[in-house]
């Protein structure tokens, strides 16, 4: 009886049993596929090569910032040059008294011109000198910059990988996050271009 209920169809008035849609995972793409992305991805440059053209692009900083020391104690054996130009005016009164003569007051006016040039050393600064202390801390502004050079060469190296690798096996991305990564994608390519010189092609 039980098994003859289980059994009977539906009547005709009744609706019929619907099932939940099944919850599929988002398709991910296959190992080889995987394996095919990332060998197709452009290998050069090399992030070598991203580096040092970033480092040749500030070389002649460098070099200044290496020769800021050596001029600082080369400078203490110049002296301090200093100059100046006097004009002195003098104007002088003589009464004169002569037997049988009037009396006269005469005026007797005179200009002097001084030029002085006076030559000081500070022989102290060979031994020691604060311009030392801020070329030293010039230096450590610079290379505290140079390393984070590279560290944004690198981010934008690998955030180029990332971004070929999605837009070659994300086939399901909506208009917008393909757009979106298309011209991220430019963006870096075109920092990395203005930070090492470097042309990015893609194969």
């Amino acid at each position: 009886m039980l098994l003859g209920c289980l059994a009977a169809p539906p009547s005709p008035g009744a609706s019929p049993r619907t099932h939940p849609p099944i919850l599929r995972a988002p398709a991910t793409p296959a190992k080889s596929d995987l394996q095919a992305a990332i060998s197709a991805l452009p290998v050069r440059p090399s992030i070598g090569q991203a580096h040092r053209a970033a480092l040749r692009r500030i070389a002649a900083q460098e070099r200044t910032v290496g020769r800021w020391g050596r001029r600082v104690r080369r400078a203490a054996l110049l002296p301090t040059l200093s100059a100046g130009y006097d004009i002195r005016s003098d104007r002088g009164w003589r009464f004169g008294e002569e037997p049988g003569e009037p009396d006269t007051l005469d005026s007797d006016a005179g200009a002097s011109s001084v030029v002085r040039l006076k030559a000081t050393w500070e022989l102290d600064r060979l031994v020691f000198s604060l311009d030392e202390l801020r070329a030293a801390r010039a230096a450590a502004d610079h290379h505290e910059w140079r390393q984070r050079l590279l560290v944004e060469v690198t981010q934008l190296y690998y955030e180029r990988k990332r971004l070929l690798l999605a837009m070659r096996l994300v086939a399901d991305a909506s208009t917008q996050d393909a757009i979106e990564r298309r011209v991220r994608l430019l963006e870096v390519e075109a920092l990395l271009a203005a930070l090492t010189g470097l042309p990015w092609p893609r194969r």
